[in-house]
């Protein structure tokens, strides 16, 4: 028995304790939850003026300043008409300030006057306490130091002219129908004066006194006289029988 004893102490220290030493001593991999945070900038195009076509579109671009700075998908966003629109969403994975510039990429068009205000944003991702990760967003126009609440283009539309453009109201006519004229530049005749003849020019023919395609005014009269000769004629000749036989 206790020859057992010691044979099954020495099975003990040579495998059980091996073995657990190796398992202390295998690498353990810890595994950490990867934090991350996204954003996405919003802007506004607003339009001034009266009879604005309602086919406009505006375009505004975005420019990283900081090298390696997330973009989103698409960096030129276009919307028709004046509203708000959003670039994607932006995801970030280290803390730190990511700096911008936002400005409007529209094209040149006649009768309107576009925003060139360049706005730069920054976003600084920061740790929270439960150890994810925050944003924290702001704008300021140019290299200024005060921030704004939006980022806003305001656009003007001017149109001088008379007519209208592309079916809209007011404005003027760049398709080169009538435009209109405003009343007060409408020419004023006076009730007491006597209206002077328009003179004929030389070599003018007076169509009124043409006759028409259909009219048969001028082809009855036509028969009448040559009826009234042919009568003449018969009775002249029926006198000359006459006097020739009392003869």
């Amino acid at each position: 028995m206790k020859y057992m004893n010691q044979n099954i102490r020495k099975l003990l220290f040579h495998i059980l304790i091996p073995a657990v030493l190796s398992m202390l001593l295998l690498p353990m991999t810890a595994m950490t939850a990867i934090s991350s945070c996204s954003v996405s900038v919003h802007v506004t195009i607003q339009v001034t003026g009266s009879s604005i076509p309602s086919g406009a579109t505006y375009r505004v671009a975005l420019e990283r300043i900081t090298p390696d700075a997330p973009m989103p998908e698409q960096s030129i966003i276009t919307r028709e008409g004046a509203g708000g629109l959003s670039f994607g969403s932006m995801t970030y994975m280290n803390t730190g300030d990511y700096l911008y510039r936002i400005r409007q990429n529209s094209e040149s068009r006649r009768y309107f006057t576009f925003d060139e205000t360049v706005y730069t944003l920054t976003v600084r991702i920061s740790n929270t306490a439960d150890g994810g990760l925050g944003s924290e967003v702001w704008a300021v126009i140019g290299d200024g130091e005060t921030k704004v609440d939006e980022v806003i283009f305001t656009n003007q539309y001017r149109y001088t002219g008379g007519g209208s453009i592309g079916g809209s109201s007011g404005g003027g006519n760049t398709s080169g129908g009538p435009g209109v004229i405003d009343g007060d530049d409408l020419p004023t005749m006076d009730d007491g004066a006597t209206p002077l003849p328009s003179p004929i020019p030389d070599n003018t023919i007076l169509l009124a006194i043409l006759p028409k395609t259909g009219d048969t005014t001028m082809a009855a009269l036509w028969m009448i006289l040559i009826t009234a000769s042919g009568a003449g004629v018969l009775m002249l000749m029926y006198q000359r029988i006459r006097n020739s036989k009392k003869n």
